[in-house]
């Protein structure tokens, strides 16, 4: 946040900022305050994955399987603090329903214990397993974001699976500069992102990662990280609320 605010000094930032502006006592600075957000890059696809042995064909088949066995439920996820681990928490109070999220130190242990069926429902980023779901040895019930996934296309949104009220759900990177860059930069360089993340080529190569390409404008971008801190702020309040006072799902 010190640098010079010329245009020539950027920090990629997006939710793990949100997320940290609310999970640590004392952040380093004020993502808010210190930095002026430009632009979007690219949303990570975050859904909810099952096994095919599971018994989960559907989303409603899972809230189904929670509703009639309260606490039952495991989600694998990574660490606690993770937009995946938050996305769990906040799936649950969504969906109004009691379920055990359980962390896991790494990607590679949470897929080890879903090819093991020790597991058998998570919530993971769609990159990292969106060639077996492809193949067909995990099933996708439902991604966060509020419309398809252009790479799966087949698989619903949750809202369209039947959950209301659980959307924008993902983790997403962009692009920020030091607080008091001038607006004509800022304008500049996010339309310069945008004329990128417009390519086919470039919206192909990201696809393939599980990240749908999007840029969006200064404005929009700082409503985005704004509405995030206090979403995931909310979501930790009452994770924090449940894990140390033994408070229900509401």
């Amino acid at each position: 946040g010190n640098a010079n605010p010329d245009g020539y000094t950027l920090v990629q930032a997006g939710n793990a900022a949100a997320i940290s502006a609310s999970l640590l006592k004392k952040p380093p600075y004020d993502v808010m305050k210190d930095f002026t957000q430009i632009s979007t890059l690219g949303l990570f696809q975050m859904g909810i994955i099952v096994t095919p042995e599971s018994g989960f064909n559907s989303l409603a088949d899972l809230l189904a399987f929670a509703r009639k066995n309260p606490g039952k439920l495991n989600i694998g996820t990574i660490n606690v603090g993770s937009t995946q681990y938050l996305a769990s928490e906040l799936f649950k109070f969504t969906a109004k329903i009691e379920a055990q999220t359980v962390p896991f130190k790494s990607n590679t242990l949470l897929l080890a214990s879903l090819r093991g069926n020790e597991l058998r429902v998570a919530f993971e980023l769609i990159g990292p397993v969106l060639g077996q779901i492809r193949g067909g040895t995990i099933k996708a019930l439902a991604v966060g974001s509020n419309k398809r996934f252009s790479g799966l296309p087949d698989v619903p949104t949750f809202t369209e699976a039947g959950l209301a009220g659980f959307e924008d759900v993902y983790s997403w990177t962009g692009i920020s500069a030091p607080a008091r860059t001038p607006a004509p930069i800022l304008d500049r360089l996010a339309r310069e992102v945008a004329k990128a993340a417009a390519l086919p080529e470039v919206r192909q190569s990201l696809q393939e990662l599980g990240i749908e390409a999007r840029a969006s404008t200064p404005e929009e971008t700082r409503k985005r990280m704004a509405a995030d801190i206090a979403r995931w702020g909310k979501v930790i309040e009452q994770a924090s609320r449940r894990v140390l006072h033994g408070e229900k799902v509401p």
